[in-house]
Order: structure tokens, then sequence, then C-alpha cells
């Protein structure tokens, strides 16, 4: 792991080091809906690189010297720290793989990393899922699920009712922690919606986080438009007894393409639907019941 002073010198000496250096997420930078990069870089290098996608590429000799070729500001920098790499496990560096590579590399996945995705921290205190378009890589305090949907499951990964059904299926850590672990994660029941009912969570994560890049406090209110409407999802029966659910609403006012100032204005209006589900919501006795165990 290296800072940006260090990734930057290396690529002034050779470009190509930027296709090995990857940002590095640890589990204490993922925030709810977006993270906070630390400037910690990932000199990224699986067993037998640079020929690891070939075959036959147990020559571990012929190996480094292709890397050494290739790359050789970064192969350079290695070198310099090659007793102390060798050192990490004796059993296997030499033997599984070579000295100056990762001892543990994602072998199955590593191509996720590439990819659109909602990352989130094992260990926590509350959930929290971010969303990820910048082919961020992260180490092993951090899981990551890949596929189509991203934002919409961002959306309902981060709201209240989720948070609820966490706490129900994942094993606690303390008084306040627990393990989001991938066999627990994966035990959620998501409602699934086609890709025109999932376009309002999507814009609205976009607002999200976009106001979180500002610093913006007002993103705490779209947070519990969130909530509201996937409390609608899950329990669309209790509320629509007690007259409240602004699926509809929010569909509709995000159509006519006002700005985020707008909205908001618009929605804490005391006179509209929004803001008094946003206010009320927990008069309905399931809502203040999961609010209640929180």
């Amino acid at each position: 792991m290296i800072d940006s002073e260090t990734k930057d010198k290396l690529i002034a000496e050779d470009p190509k080091s930027a296709k090995i250096i990857k940002p590095l997420l640890r589990g204490k930078d993922i925030k709810k809906y977006s993270y906070e990069f630390a400037d910690k870089w990932l000199i990224y290098v699986p067993w037998h690189f640079p020929n690891h996608l070939e075959d036959s590429n147990a020559d571990f000799q012929y190996n480094e010297e292709c890397f050494k070729k290739e790359y050789p500001a970064i192969y350079s920098y290695l070198l310099i720290h090659k007793n102390k790499l060798s050192a990490r496990n004796k059993a296997e560096t030499g033997i599984r793989y070579e000295w100056y590579a990762l001892q543990r590399w994602g072998s199955d996945y590593w191509q996720e990393f590439e990819k659109e995705k909602v990352i989130y921290p094992v260990i926590a205190s509350q959930n929290i899922f971010a969303y990820d378009k910048n082919h961020m890589y992260h180490n092993d305090k951090v899981f990551h699920i890949v596929g189509e949907d991203v934002k919409y499951l961002v959306s309902l990964l981060n709201s209240k009712v989720v948070y609820w059904l966490i706490l129900k299926l994942c094993s606690s850590l303390g008084e306040k922690g627990f393990e989001q672990r991938k066999i627990y994660i994966e035990q959620l029941s998501i409602p699934m919606l086609n890709k025109n009912k999932q376009k309002p969570f999507e814009k609205l994560v976009d607002t999200i986080l976009e106001l979180k890049k500002q610093k913006d406090i007002r993103v705490a209110f779209f947070e519990k438009i969130i909530d509201v409407m996937v409390y609608e999802l899950y329990f669309k029966q209790e509320l629509h007894e007690k007259g409240f659910g602004i699926l509809d609403v929010v569909a509709k006012e995000l159509k006519e393409g006002l700005s985020v100032d707008e909205l908001y204005e618009r929605w804490t209006d005391s006179k509209h639907p929004i803001k008094y589900n946003v206010d009320f919501i927990d008069s309905v006795d399931v809502v203040r019941t999961i609010e209640e165990a929180l």
C-alpha cells in the first residue's frame, strides 16, 4: 500500500505503472451511499504477474524477468523491500507465488473491482452501503456486490427497513456492532421492481451523492424520503390504510426536471404530501415498531 506521492513518482518514472496502481478502500472509509478516499493506493500484482492470465505461468524466474522488463519502476520499488516481502509467509512465498506478488489477490473475482458496485464494511454499527463507479479496490474488511440495479439496491440497503432486517440477520458484536457478512446480506428480502419504477430511487441516490460531495446538510431530508419510499415497498397495505405513501408522487414530480433546490423547496413545504409523510410516517404502527427497535 502506497500514498499519492509514491504513486505519482512511480508513474512519472514509468507511465505504464498506472495500470497496476489501484485506489484502495478500507472498512472505515465506507459511509452511507458514498466513501471517503484516504489516499491509499494498492500496487496490484497477482500471482505469476505479468503472465497471470497465461495457461503456463509456473516459471517464477521468467515471470520476474518479464515483470522487471514491463514495469521497471514498480519492480525497482518492490526490490528495495524484497527481504521483507519474502518473509511474509515462508510456506508460500517463492513456492506458490513470487516474492513480489500479493499473498491474496482475489483470483476468482478481481475483474469485479472494475465494475459498478455496492461496497460495504464487514464490521459496522449501522447499515452502511456505498455506491461505486470509480473502479475502487478494497481490502478484506470490505465486501462488494456487482450486477444490475446497483443504485436501486444501494437505496434499499441504506434504508431503515433494511437496517431493521440486518439487525435480525447479522451476528452481533458488543452492544451496537454487527458483522455484515455475505452469508447474512444475501438472505435479505429485496423487492424487485422493473427498470421504470427503479428510476425515482436512482435519481434520489444521484441527488444524495451530489449533496454528500458538497457536504450539504439537506442530504438528510432526501435520505428520509427514500426511507418512506422503502417503507411503502415493504408495507404497502399498512401505509395505504393510514393514508400514507409517496411513490407515485415522487415518480411524477421527478419527471418535471426540477433542480435539487427546487425539489427541496417544494418537498419541504408543510402542505406537500412528501413533507407530511416524512414527518408523520411513524404514526403507522409497523413503522413505529421498526423505528423504536433501531
